[in-house]
């Protein structure tokens, strides 16, 4: 994408809210928080968002009655969000105008695919490149996949995600707490034995398919790729 989006997220828990944040800004977003939740719609005509993420249950007047209002002057795409699964509450999202509909807790990358959906969509973009190379190793997100000068494996949602921030790092350290932040997903959100873990397994699967010590350790600070001369 060519140009940087703005996404307006409305979302009163705080903790909540910046978390979405944080995850959404690593993929080049502009995003902005709402803060005005008794003048919604004054905020939302100063921020003039290209995408917002509207939390169905609000202090004072719910998600359903926020996208009437913003129906009523703009088309922009709205992604609501909910903890609420009943059939109706998707139902009455799409009636008052809602583009799609994600229950809680969220997975930071499946929000993110759905946000580059509906803005290459709406905005009639082409369909970004889902391929991250580093050396000989190459990750294709779309496919949950890792290859190497060798083979090609599969790779879990967890290990997609840790890969996907390496990836990006380009043989920077990536902090475990980044890491950790990365594979926030509500009530699962993984700790350091867990990230451990994962990354065990990770260097297992780049072994198998050529990428011996791929991934090197910072003691104390978290992990990052190195290339390699392959086996």
């Amino acid at each position: 994408m060519d140009r940087t989006f703005t996404l307006w997220i409305v979302e009163d828990d705080p903790v909540i809210a910046q978390k979405l944040k944080e995850s959404l800004s690593q993929w080049s977003y502009r995003v902005v928080l709402a803060q005005r939740f008794d003048a919604l719609a004054a905020e939302f005509r100063a921020v003039a968002p290209d995408l917002v993420i509207l939390d169905l249950m609000l202090p004072g007047e719910n998600g359903f009655v926020v996208c009437e209002h913003i129906r009523r002057e703009s088309d922009v795409p709205i992604l609501f969000l909910s903890s609420r699964t009943e059939n109706a509450d998707r139902i009455l999202a799409m009636q008052v105008g809602g583009d799609d509909y994600m229950t809680k807790p969220v997975d930071p990358l499946v929000l993110a695919a759905k946000v580059g959906a509906m803005l290459r969509r709406c905005y009639h973009l082409s369909a970004p490149e889902s391929r991250l190379t580093y050396g000989e190793a190459s990750l294709d997100v779309g496919r949950f996949a890792l290859s190497g000068p060798r083979a090609t494996v599969t790779l879990s949602a967890t290990e997609l995600r840790l890969l996907t921030m390496l990836f990006r790092g380009r043989g920077e350290v990536v902090t475990r707490e980044a890491l950790m932040q990365a594979c926030w997903q509500g009530d699962d959100y993984i700790d350091d034995n867990t990230l451990a873990v994962n990354m065990t397994r990770i260097r297992r699967k780049a072994n198998e398919v050529g990428l011996s010590e791929f991934i090197t350790t910072k003691r104390g600070v978290g992990y990052a790729l190195t290339e390699v001369d392959h086996e």
